[in-house]
């Protein structure tokens, strides 16, 4: 009795390992994508924030210079710093 008790444990056990390495392979796929997702969502968030805060910046500036009139208008390059 002992001995098939110890040979089923052996196959039980070579199974079972067999069975986590299909799950894994089978949810790998979702949870790269799942961790992809989140890292590009903050990237463009990130991206977003910047644009948001440099247009801010612009403005502020644009509005705030000693130029008027055309000058204001024509004064890129000093906007784009």
């Amino acid at each position: 009795m002992l001995k098939f008790m110890c040979r089923w444990s052996r196959k039980h056990h070579r199974h079972s390992r067999a069975q986590a390495m299909v799950e894994f392979a089978l949810i790998l796929p979702l949870l790269l994508l799942l961790v992809i997702a989140i890292i590009d969502f903050g990237r463009a968030l990130f991206i977003y924030s910047q644009v948001s805060n440099s247009a801010r910046e612009a403005v502020r500036y644009g509005a705030a210079t000693e130029a008027t009139g055309a000058n204001k208008i024509l004064n890129c390059a000093g906007i784009a710093a």
